[in-house]
């Protein structure tokens, strides 16, 4: 059948929303950002309010990864408000851990870590074993960080042991490697 003007454009953006995150997975993140936003302003004006935060959080990743933190806390802070509102456990939880990502790599230590224990309850509601471990390592970096090596060893034994369990072997790997980071 024929889709409605409002519904074929939502399909539309979302196909150049899919298109964008190819993109910046290879690195054209001038391009994949250009559509992204395009997408999420159709989103935005039939009041896809889900979408709107789903692209937020996929333009966040980009800023990210370009280095621009900031930005892309910005819009993690509103992807975490609105997957809240909608009730959205398992998307929270997700932009939480990259919020947490963040604050650590602008160094904001203390503030990783107070998000990390968020995220940290967050993953264990849904039963997200590998994100959970993944949030346990973000916490530990937080603490060895601010001199509680104790702790961040014990959580990276945790996170490793779990890693192991699912067999996320490269994240072992790096847990394993970032534990004798700390031991140092």
């Amino acid at each position: 059948g024929q889709l409605l003007p409002a519904a074929a454009e939502i399909r539309s953006a979302k196909s150049r929303g899919n298109q964008a995150l190819v993109l910046t997975r290879r690195g054209d993140f001038r391009v994949g950002l250009t559509l992204l936003e395009a997408a999420r302003a159709v989103f935005a004006r039939h009041g896809e309010t889900v979408l709107v935060h789903s692209q937020d959080t996929f333009i966040a990743d980009v800023h990210a990864a370009l280095g621009n933190y900031s930005q892309a806390l910005q819009l993690y802070g509103q992807a975490f408000a609105g997957f809240g509102q909608a009730d959205l456990a398992v998307d929270v939880a997700f932009v939480a851990l990259k919020r947490v990502e963040c604050y650590l790599r602008l160094n904001l230590n203390a503030v990783a870590l107070d998000l990390s224990r968020d995220a940290i309850a967050l993953f264990e509601q849904v039963n997200a074993p590998a994100e959970l471990a993944k949030a346990r390592v973000y916490r530990a970096l937080a603490l060895a960080r601010l001199g509680q090596h104790q702790a961040a060893l014990n959580l990276l034994d945790l996170a490793a042991r779990t890693f192991e369990e699912i067999d996320a072997l490269g994240y072992l790997g790096l847990t394993l490697l970032q534990r004798a980071d700390v031991r140092l």
